[in-house]
């Protein structure tokens, strides 16, 4: 299933007891736990709830993609991975805070209008309004971003330096050491694809026109997801996928 449109919101009432985000996707073996939790024990499925606090870990050849309820920004996450899905609310606005204790996950930041989409990994932190890039992070290599788009400022929490990432580039952080900026190699670019095409987060078109080519047809569908909170207000989620 590839999600081909952002959510959209037929009611914005969040509160905090309310879910800030929601799975859209998940392959494999993907496990959930709350701050309080000392062991992954929830499975994740699709239109689990995703709230403060809360754990991720996903295992070999496991994918999960999670929408935010707010504005539609996504996190994908790729195998062997953990994140912890921090922040507060706002005006029924999710300043979010995600930390990347290690693995493999794409990140889509729609506009966050007045604020700013923080990422923290284990030697570093970025600061995002609108952007996409993938994040890399283990402790033998320390953490490498690979811009898509928008504008990246990246610090490195060790040396209290700051840096912001060009198009097309890859920067590598590392614990008391300066950054390491470079042009983004094709080897980086088909690591990430492979990824996606495992996935489905990528699709390769058929480049015969022919119209009776089963390969060629794609089939739009449409999921409704209904959430109600403690006051019992309902709001509606609309996503739509084709596959």
């Amino acid at each position: 299933m590839k999600i081909s449109t952002f959510i959209v919101l037929i009611a914005t009432f969040l509160y905090s007891n309310d879910p800030i985000a929601i799975v859209s996707k998940v392959r494999g073996d993907a496990r959930l736990k709350d701050k309080n939790s000392q062991k992954y024990l929830n499975k994740l499925d699709v239109n689990s709830p995703i709230y403060f606090d809360s754990q991720i870990i996903t295992k070999k050849k496991t994918f999960v993609k999670l929408i935010f309820l707010d504005d539609g920004s996504c996190i994908s996450i790729y195998p062997e991975t953990e994140i912890i899905i921090n922040g507060s609310l706002d005006k029924r606005k999710i300043l979010k805070d995600v930390e990347i204790v290690y693995g493999l996950a794409k990140i889509d930041i729609v506009d966050q209008l007045d604020n700013e989409f923080q990422i923290i990994a284990p030697s570093s932190k970025l600061d995002c309004n609108a952007c996409d890039f993938w994040l890399l992070s283990n402790k033998l290599d320390g953490d490498k971003y690979i811009k898509i788009s928008g504008d990246l400022n990246i610090s490195n929490k060790s040396l209290n330096s700051n840096i912001s990432l060009g198009l097309d580039s890859t920067l590598l952080s590392i614990i008391d050491k300066d950054f390491n900026k470079y042009k983004s190699t094709i080897n980086e670019i088909k690591y990430l694809e492979s990824f996606m095409l495992e996935f489905d987060e990528k699709i390769i078109k058929n480049k015969n026109n022919n119209s009776n080519d089963l390969t060629s047809i794609k089939s739009i569908n449409t999921l409704v997801i209904k959430l109600k909170n403690a006051a019992n207000i309902e709001k509606e989620i609309i996503l739509t996928y084709t596959n």
